[in-house]
């Protein structure tokens, strides 16, 4: 007897949905977090998401609501209602953010994220993170970054004239991004379509099935189109980028004080071209290349938002404007070296406190690759009245790491946590110093 294509279709969607529910019933009834306290879910496919997607100051409200309720160790749902963990206890946090082998990012956001950035150092995980950090590493270090100190301070004039406004030129090469021009830059439009569709990932049904399961990967989609695109104009202008890089290292354009050797792609062929790199060690024209559009799509992103905060907070703040325009004028130039611009501690609270207050970043999430105890600095107690001094959780388990949420709290921060005061940092609580990577002292 044959079987039509229909009703093969139809047999394995059932199979599937079939799968789907013993999976969710067993995850549900087995789940080590099932006893934690936690909101109910919202909606059977989204479960708590939707809540935090809607939510202001990057999901900060909905969990500070959520912490005030249930604690700050309880679950909540993810999608298709599989359970979640937040924690805001600082060692738990500590044990999960040091073990980046077994707590790393979510396999669909890694494919999302590199569908639009490439696999650069923020996507790749193990081997080949490690690879690329040896080799990136170096372009960030202080000599690096004091040499391009000069380039910072140049784009940062531009910016503050009214009638000629640019952005960074960290790759040797002028986006052009907030000039107005007849004709845009091309590589500005391909920022601002990769930027736009990260903003919308998480909202984007579509992106999140594609990332899930290969199939709907062939679904097209004008989106899609316009993604494509614009990775072909990034990978064409850093191929040339790369090109005329390499050529700098090997003509010596690199030694000090040559200024034209000392932007960020420059200094990233320079580091995998060192000798103590083994060549096995030594990262691909491909590798290279992802770096271009993770540091300026992910980089541009960051900067821009705090940015905008920071002046924000000095508009509805003019004491703190006019204490930190003082300390800016003590400064006889309009060209200031790394030492002379680390010298000026108001500036570095100010900054300091835009992180703290509004960071970039509201959270990050990982998930268990293995089976993990981990260890806990408050004990809890469960919805049945159990206290426990660690957190049992299982392969596979999605951890939220609340960064705004911690540097926001009032427990490590103080009761006046919340509002923007840029005169802490001249004495730190000492609750933050337990606080896993939150804030810096330097």
């Amino acid at each position: 007897m044959m079987i039509s294509v229909g009703e093969l279709f139809l047999s394995a969607l059932a199979a599937a949905a079939a799968f789907g529910f013993c999976t969710f019933f067993y995850h549900k009834l087995t789940c080590p977090l099932r006893h934690l306290p936690g909101p109910r879910g919202t909606s059977l496919i989204y479960g708590n998401m939707v809540d935090i997607w809607r939510g202001d100051n990057l999901n900060a409200i909905v969990q500070e609501r959520w912490v005030k309720e249930y604690g700050k160790t309880l679950k909540f749902k993810g999608i298709f209602c599989r359970n979640r963990l937040f924690t805001m206890d600082t060692c738990a946090l500590n044990h999960i953010l040091a073990h980046g082998n077994d707590y790393r990012k979510l396999s669909y956001v890694r494919h999302a994220l590199a569908q639009l950035i490439g696999e650069g150092v923020v996507v790749a995980e193990g081997a080949q993170h490690r690879q690329q950090r040896r080799v990136v590493n170096p372009a960030f270090g202080p000599a690096q970054i004091r040499g391009l100190t000069g380039i910072f301070v140049a784009k940062a004039i531009r910016v503050s004239a009214p009638h000629n406004i640019s952005i960074s030129n960290s790759f040797n090469y002028d986006i052009d991004a907030l000039s107005v021009t007849e004709k845009p830059n091309e590589l500005n439009v391909a920022l601002v379509t990769v930027s736009s569709a990260m903003d919308k990932l998480e909202f984007d049904i579509l992106l999140a099935l594609q990332a899930w399961i290969p199939l709907p990967r062939f679904i097209p989609g004008d989106r899609a189109r316009k993604i494509r695109a614009a990775q072909r104009t990034m990978g064409r202008i850093g191929e040339g980028l790369l090109t005329k890089a390499k050529a700098a290292v090997l003509a010596g354009a690199t030694e000090k004080g040559n200024i034209q050797g000392r932007d960020l792609l420059t200094l990233l062929v320079k580091a995998n071209m060192a000798t103590d790199i083994p060549g096995n060690q030594r990262l691909s024209d491909e590798d290279i290349l992802a770096q271009v559009p993770t540091f300026l799509v992910a980089g541009h992103e960051t900067i821009s938002t705090a940015t905008t905060w920071a002046l924000h907070e000095l508009s509805v703040a003019p004491e703190i404007q006019t204490k930190l325009r003082e300390e800016l004028l003590s400064v006889d130039t309009e060209t200031p070296s790394v030492d002379e611009l680390s010298a000026l501690p108001y500036l570095a609270a100010v900054v300091k406190e835009t992180l703290r207050v509004h960071a970039p970043i509201g959270e990050t999430v990982r998930v268990a690759m293995k089976d993990d105890v981990v260890p806990l600095e408050k004990s809890f107690t469960d919805k049945h009245g159990v206290v426990h001094d660690a957190i049992r959780i299982r392969k596979g388990t999605t951890i939220a790491t609340p960064i705004l949420v911690m540097n926001r709290s009032k427990e490590l921060w103080g009761p006046d946590a919340h509002e923007f005061k840029p005169e802490r940092w001249d004495d730190v609580p000492k609750a933050v110093f337990n606080s896993p990577g939150i804030w810096a002292t330097c």
